[in-house]
């Protein structure tokens, strides 16, 4: 916008901003009614009869207790009150998707779940060959490596030992050729 002044006249110039359109993959923000909103955005659809209702389907959204809600839409006219999030924002929506088990992958445009792994020296629990479940300490080892790389892996014994059961339970009742 600029504005001049001649002949005693104030000429004002303006153009407008174009429209933005998100694409697939934009992280969007939205403040609305005291709460946060971060989304990944997937697809802008149109529901119902003419007025069409539009809205924006997310392969994510921040959610405000800091859940993390999958594949789902936000209606109304809320659809065109979204803006491009900012750095910062961008990375509460990655911590929160970390927090959650989750993480983007840009280049295939999809949520990830994410396998958690024991810090350095942090104690996980496997399924040992005698079927019993043990408690150690990842080093980073072969044997961590290779528990972890086959999901024999897991954060507490209660949740080895629920496996432990389902393990036994297909080798106990498998037929026999």
């Amino acid at each position: 916008m600029s504005a001049k002044v001649d002949s005693g006249y104030i000429i004002v110039e303006y153009t407008p901003k174009e429209k933005y359109e998100p694409k697939n993959g934009d992280i969007l923000y939205l403040f609305y009614d005291g709460m946060e909103q971060i989304m990944i955005f997937n697809y802008k659809g149109t529901l119902g009869p003419k007025p069409q209702l539009e809205y924006y389907k997310y392969y994510a959204l921040l959610c405000d207790d800091n859940s993390i809600s999958l594949g789902s839409g936000c209606f109304g006219d809320l659809a065109e009150s979204w803006s491009l999030a900012t750095e910062e924002q961008k990375q509460k929506l990655f911590r929160a998707m970390k927090e959650n088990g989750f993480r983007w992958n840009p280049e295939l445009k999809m949520v990830e779940n994410v396998r958690w792994r024991a810090s350095k020296g942090e104690i996980y629990y496997y399924i040992s060959g005698a079927c019993i479940a043990i408690q150690t300490h990842d080093v980073g080892t072969r044997g961590d490596n290779e528990h972890w790389e086959c999901g024999n892996y897991f954060r507490t014994g209660e949740e080895a030992k629920l496996y432990l059961e389902k393990i036994k339970n297909i080798l106990l009742n498998r037929e026999n050729d």
